[in-house]
């Protein structure tokens, strides 16, 4: 089967024309809520790119359902490294919940108050080493944030001091850097 331009050019017109529609959607539902004027389309249409990397975590107030819950995670984590499966999210929804009403916790608190509702907390490495960078960062960014800002910005450094142009050309299967 060969491919041809135009059906591929008329095939990713209708994708990206339900995109814009999909987006026009979304930005008419926030800015129908209290706020929503404030958030700007570009913004929007930034989160509809990227929703499908959203994970939706289901939260509880009930303390013997989150315990239910974390037992689950962490016996599916034991057997993730078997399967190749991403790792539990929740021991960092758990920190950052614990951090939610106060920004400069420690991480002995942050574990002080998840061992509130899960009792083994503390003994979890996990939970220790999320706590330990939520209290890290202290109401501020994550480092894989701060790592992925500040590899753009020396990226971009790098070629405004050595006057690149951010041109390739390929040449068997080999980039060829062109000045």
């Amino acid at each position: 089967m060969k491919a041809q331009s135009t059906v591929y050019v008329q095939l990713q017109n209708i994708y990206k024309a339900k995109a814009r529609q999909d987006a026009a959607e979304v930005l008419e539902t926030v800015r129908s809520h209290p706020g929503g004027k404030d958030i700007p389309a570009t913004e929007v249409e930034l989160f509809c790119k990227n929703a499908a990397f959203i994970k939706l975590i289901h939260g509880t107030t009930s303390a013997s359902s989150i315990l239910e819950v974390a037992k689950a995670e962490f016996a599916n984590d034991e057997s993730a490294a078997l399967t190749q499966m991403p790792l539990s999210l929740l021991p960092i929804y758990l920190s950052l919940g614990a951090t939610s009403h106060v920004n400069s916790a420690t991480a002995s608190d942050i574990v002080a108050k998840i061992g509130k509702d899960i009792p083994e907390a503390d003994s979890n490495p996990s939970i220790v080493n999320a706590a330990e960078e939520v209290a890290r960062a202290n109401g501020g960014e994550l480092h894989n944030i701060s790592a992925l800002t500040g590899g753009m910005v020396a990226q971009e450094f790098h070629k405004k001091v050595t006057h690149l142009k951010c041109s390739h050309s390929p040449h068997s299967n080999i980039f060829h850097e062109l000045k």
